[in-house]
């Protein structure tokens, strides 16, 4: 049975070269390499579905990293948003729950601006795609 730690330390976390903690991202695969399993909270996360026939393309247009061609179905993606500038608008989290149905998994302090942009250049590019908000729905 999994025990829950007070100082991180003591249990092994695991901290980066400045010192300080590791990303969520980087403490999963910390523990997933050290045969284990990791859980982080992402309750408090924006979370939209882009689902239809554009969507892989939408997001191909959007996404720096792949999320849509042969990423298989199930898996998640780590990519950046970029503005029209070619800054980062936001890191977040792509996952491919089907050949046409994406999930986006944002900060909640960016998730609605965010949606609301996406939902844009969806309109603006004449993509069927049907952008929800699904933020809600899982608790």
């Amino acid at each position: 049975m999994a025990r829950l730690c007070r100082a991180p330390e003591a249990c092994g976390a695991a901290f980066g070269v400045g010192g300080g903690p590791l990303s969520g991202a980087q403490a999963v695969a910390t523990v997933h390499r050290r045969g284990h399993v990791g859980m982080i909270n992402i309750s408090h996360f924006a979370e939209f579905d882009g689902e239809g026939p554009d969507a892989a393309e939408l997001l191909e247009y959007i996404c720096v990293a792949t999320a849509g061609g042969d990423t298989p179905v199930g898996k998640g993606i780590y990519t950046h948003f970029l503005d029209a500038k070619g800054g980062v608008r936001a890191d977040l989290t792509v996952l491919r729950l089907g050949q046409d149905h994406y999930r986006v998994i944002d900060g909640a302090d960016a998730g609605h601006r965010d949606l609301t942009w996406i939902r844009r250049l969806a309109q603006d590019r004449g993509a069927n795609v049907n952008v929800t908000d699904t933020t809600t729905q899982y608790g």
